[in-house]
Parts: C-alpha cells; sequence; structure tokens
C-alpha cells in the first residue's frame, strides 16, 4: 500500500474513533443532564451522603462536602473543587483526593455539581452556558450556606478548577475577583468575552505541554480561543502589577514552575508538565489516547495546597 494509502487510512480510522468517542461522550452528558433532573426534584433525604441541595437562580443545585473529623467549629479554610466538564463532584472528590488533604490540614471541601455536568464560563460549554445557567451566583449561594454552617476563614476560600472547571474558576476571577483568596487551575484558560483587567488576584496555572484541549502553544477548540499559556501567565502578571521577570520556583521533572516577580502576595505562578496531557497530574490518566499522558511525579493536589497556604487574604470578604 502507498504512503499515501496508508495515510488515508490512519485518519479514516481517527476518524470513526473520535465520532465513537463524540457519541460516548453525548450519551453521558444526555444521562448526566437526566440525573441532574431527577436530583432537582429530590429532597435533601434522598440525595447520596455528603451530598446538599440548594435553590439557586431559580434551580435546584446538588454539591458534596468534606468536613474532617478534626473540624471543632473553629474558623477554618474552605476550598472549592470544580469539576471538568462531563463529570460532577464525586468524580472531582474522587480524581483530586483533597478529601485526604482535608484531613491533613483541617480543610472544608465543597464539590458543586454542573448542569448537565458542565459548567457556564461565558463562552464555554454546553448547556449552562446556551442556557445562560448562573454559574458564579450559584457558587457564592453554594458558599454562603456553608458559611452559615459551618466557621470558615473567610480569609482563607480557595477555588481549584480542571478543565471546564478551570474556565469557571478564570471566569468568577473576572467578574468577582475578591469572592476567593487565590485561585488555582489546570487544562483551562480564560475564556471570557470580555475579563477586565483591574484587581490583582493570586493564581497558580499548571498545564501539561501536550494538552489537546486546551493546548500550550494555543489554539481554538469547539469554537473557543484558547490562547498560548504563557501568554495567559503574563496577561494575568500585568493584572498583578507584577514585573516581567521570571524565576524558576519549582523544578523537578516533568514539571518547571515560574513565578513572576515584583507582586509581593499577589503571586502568579505557572508549572509546565513536560509531556503531560489534559490531565490531573498525579492522578491515573482519563482517556489517555485522546487527552494525553499523566504523570505521577507530580501531584497537582499538593502543588495546589502548596500554593494556596502562601496566600490569606488581609481583609474579610463578605458576599
Amino acid at each position: 500500500m502507498s504512503k499515501a494509502k496508508k495515510a488515508l487510512a490512519r485518519g479514516s480510522t481517527q476518524g470513526r474513533t473520535w465520532w465513537v468517542v463524540l457519541v460516548t461522550l453525548l450519551v453521558l452528558a444526555a444521562c448526566a443532564g437526566s440525573a441532574q433532573a431527577r436530583f432537582s426534584r429530590s429532597d435533601d433525604s434522598s440525595l447520596p451522603s455528603n451530598t446538599y441541595a440548594i435553590k439557586s437562580g431559580g434551580l435546584v443545585r446538588t454539591y458534596r462536602l468534606y468536613v474532617p473529623a478534626s473540624y471543632s467549629g473553629k474558623p477554618v479554610p474552605l476550598l472549592v473543587a470544580l469539576h471538568p466538564a462531563l463529570s460532577d463532584g464525586a468524580g472531582m472528590e474522587k480524581l483530586t483526593r483533597f478529601d485526604n488533604l482535608a484531613d491533613r490540614y483541617g480543610v472544608i471541601v465543597a464539590y458543586p455539581d454542573g448542569v448537565a455536568r458542565m459548567w457556564n464560563a461565558d463562552r464555554c460549554c454546553g448547556r449552562p452556558m446556551k442556557e445562560n445557567i448562573d454559574d458564579v451566583g450559584f457558587i457564592n449561594d453554594m458558599v454562603a450556606k456553608i458559611e452559615s454552617n459551618y466557621a470558615i476563614d473567610t480569609t482563607r476560600k480557595y477555588v481549584a478548577g480542571f478543565s471546564n472547571g478551570a474556565f469557571l474558576a478564570h471566569h468568577i476571577a473576572c467578574v468577582e475577583p475578591d469572592a476567593f483568596t487565590a485561585y488555582a487551575v489546570t487544562g483551562g484558560a480564560i475564556t471570557d468575552a470580555n475579563c477586565p483587567d483591574t484587581q490583582p488576584t493570586p493564581i497558580l496555572l499548571i498545564h501539561g505541554t501536550r494538552d489537546p484541549r486546551s493546548p500550550w502553544d494555543g489554539g481554538t477548540t469547539e469554537g473557543v480561543y484558547r490562547p498560548p499559556v504563557v501568554d495567559l501567565a503574563r496577561r494575568l502578571a500585568r493584572r498583578n502589577h507584577c514585573s516581567d521577570t521570571t524565576t524558576v520556583s519549582y523544578a523537578s521533572a516533568p514539571a518547571v514552575c515560574k513565578t513572576f516577580g515584583g507582586c509581593g502576595s499577589n503571586e502568579v505562578t505557572y508549572c509546565a508538565l513536560d509531556g503531560v496531557g489534559h490531565q490531573w497530574a498525579g492522578a491515573p490518566a482519563v482517556m489517555p489516547l485522546f487527552l494525553g499522558p499523566s504523570t505521577d511525579r507530580f501531584s497537582t493536589t499538593d502543588q495546589m495546597w502548596s500554593f494556596f497556604q502562601r496566600h490569606q487574604r488581609r481583609t474579610q470578604y463578605n458576599h
């Protein structure tokens, strides 16, 4: 067979494979939407253990909550973990293992559920974007509910996001930069059509250099442009009034992290994970043939918490 015919055959096979994956994901999303509808008609007693329901934006929204056994009523940090598309709070809990971190450091962790397993991050994604679902309002309402039931240190409220959850984290930082103390994201960029660069917000970016969904060097996926990671980091550094110079703040293969200087507590750090795809590094790879490899030599969970520990707001934020 000629090289041209072999290439054509490979392309045809890859095309069929991607169609199978696409159809599978669409079926999962449809099923997830049905599950979300069932949750919306449930009361708290019918929800799974540690899952709660609140009314927000005219909808009944759900979230999982992990409270460590060490909680004694004294103020503790709050971490909100935003799942990727086609996942949910339970999936994010299993993927990140933030519960283990919560046990070690006395943190309360919230794992909210997106409608149809997606989030509205302005120009992304899916049903929440099309129906203009107010996910920022939902996160605010969820945090307010948690604060009404538990003693939360409002100077230490953090957001961690992956993929579509990273887009939402960026979106929250765009529209309500005071809502949280610091943000850490992996596999996602700012997708807002208009994001004012006015208020400094500490942020950590973790990104695989072989990410096909949000390419390291930038690109358009599903009609939405993702800027190169370095360009995004520089933009955020300008917002935080950092200098143009960076220093290597972490270097252990496959990761190299660089931190911008001159911005004090308003830290901007970005980490390149060489050869890693669209994955939560430190966790087993999900669909590696299509999303790229993961690594067990770098823990996104631990690095995010190390970043959060460096940041505490001087003044409290009130809803």
